[in-house]
């Protein structure tokens, strides 16, 4: 992987034939023409988490779409639970 400085607050990734830019928003001096690193970021987990939930959970079902949130305020709600449970719930099966 090769990283460039494209000016201003653009950063481009060159991975495997693949151009993967980020920016910044415009409020912060980027031009907003591309999705935030931390945005990139949370997309590249968000595919993670739906090839992991299509394959384990129904292999053999179309899914159109799953969705995750990122929502700080939640995280006093669920700060006391250790264990993230992946299973889907029995009458999701």
């Amino acid at each position: 992987m090769e990283v460039t400085f494209d000016g201003g607050k653009v950063i481009t990734a060159h991975i495997n034939g693949h151009i993967i830019r980020t920016d910044q928003p415009e409020k912060i001096g980027g031009t907003n023409t591309a999705p935030t690193p931390f945005d990139l970021f949370l997309a590249a987990i968000g595919t993670c988490a739906g090839r992991f939930s299509h394959y384990r959970y129904h292999p053999n079902r179309p899914q159109r779409y799953i969705s995750l949130n990122h929502n700080p305020a939640l995280r006093k709600r669920y700060k006391k639970h250790r264990h993230h449970n992946l299973h889907p719930r029995k009458d999701e099966v």
